[in-house]
């Protein structure tokens, strides 16, 4: 039972056309064929096809040793390898697109990180950028990027990028001479006519005081765990720090944000932040602060620590 042909042509070209639109199986795409297959009347008439068959789909009517269900599997797995290939070259395609698009906060962050200290540039003659000839990760000191834009009165705005390197998995300030190359990389790198400045200082030093509500049976009066050396509070609170430096450099301390951490940490109850003096200024009690060097380095932490038996 087979149709002429070109009649067999005429559909399985048209189902191809019709149906290729994203990357599936092929099974899937099979399926897909069959089922379009077996909604042609010519089709239906010719193997005398019910209701319930349609319904049931062609997998459910077709042996995976038919002649049809062999055809359409082999069409569905050119068209999966197909859809391979494209999303291949679609990615290559997106991705030189993105490396081209220049002067966008994200691309200063990747071209900061890939600062290699020690290798010189070269002018690409196709792009008309500079460029290493060879990117060398052993060679890139930069750990920590952030990209802030200011634009203050009358003066024109300014990229500034806030850097930093790492030792020993501990954040650190470039030294004078890194900075120094860094600044001489940013400048040639940077569009004409963009203002640049490059930041790498020591971390912004943070003090707190906290009053602690807690519970007894889990804390000492020093705040230290009963059953254990840690102090949950200071470790909260040091965490909560460290955290906003690794995975958000740049970013700003919110203090509510901080009374969340502290909350969650083992026999807290309850508490408040008494005061927070940043870089030695006035103390606050509430607010979101941005870093001057992009990051924090927490100087001392003051608990008042209050037992609390009603929970």
């Amino acid at each position: 039972m087979h149709l002429k042909t070109k009649k067999k042509e005429y559909l399985i070209t048209h189902l191809i056309i019709h149906l290729i639109n994203m990357a599936n199986t092929a099974t899937y795409w099979k399926n897909k064929i069959g089922d379009y297959y077996m909604s042609n009347e010519i089709v239906q008439r010719r193997y005398e096809l019910s209701s319930s068959d349609l319904e049931a789909g062609f997998s459910a009517v077709f042996s995976i040793a038919a002649f049809e269900s062999i055809l359409f599997y082999a069409v569905g797995y050119c068209i999966y390898v197909f859809e391979l290939v494209i999303d291949i070259f679609k990615a290559e395609i997106q991705d030189k697109i993105d490396a081209r698009y220049l002067a966008t906060s994200p691309w200063w962050h990747t071209q900061a990180l890939q600062f290699q200290r020690g290798d010189d540039l070269y002018l690409n003659k196709k792009t008309f950028t500079y460029e290493y000839a060879t990117l060398d990760a052993s060679r890139q000191i930069i750990k920590r990027v952030a990209v802030r834009e200011s634009a203050s009165g009358e003066a024109p705005c300014k990229v500034k990028l806030y850097v930093a390197t790492e030792s020993n998995g501990t954040i650190e300030a470039l030294s004078s001479n890194d900075l120094e190359l860094f600044d001489i990389y940013a400048k040639k790198i940077r569009p004409a006519g963009v203002l640049v400045e490059c930041i790498s200082t020591a971390g912004d030093t943070v003090s707190f005081g906290l009053v602690v509500n807690y519970n007894p049976l889990i804390l000492k009066q020093t705040g230290q765990r009963i059953t254990g050396t840690d102090h949950p509070v200071e470790d909260a609170v040091n965490e909560f720090i460290n955290t906003l430096n690794d995975i958000n450099f740049g970013g700003k301390l919110n203090l509510s944000k901080l009374i969340d951490r502290v909350q969650m940490a083992e026999g807290v109850i309850d508490v408040q932040i008494t005061s927070c003096v940043i870089r030695d200024l006035e103390p606050v009690t509430w607010g979101t602060y941005a870093s001057q060097s992009g990051w924090f380095v927490v100087n001392e932490i003051n608990v008042n620590y209050q037992p609390q038996t009603e929970i």
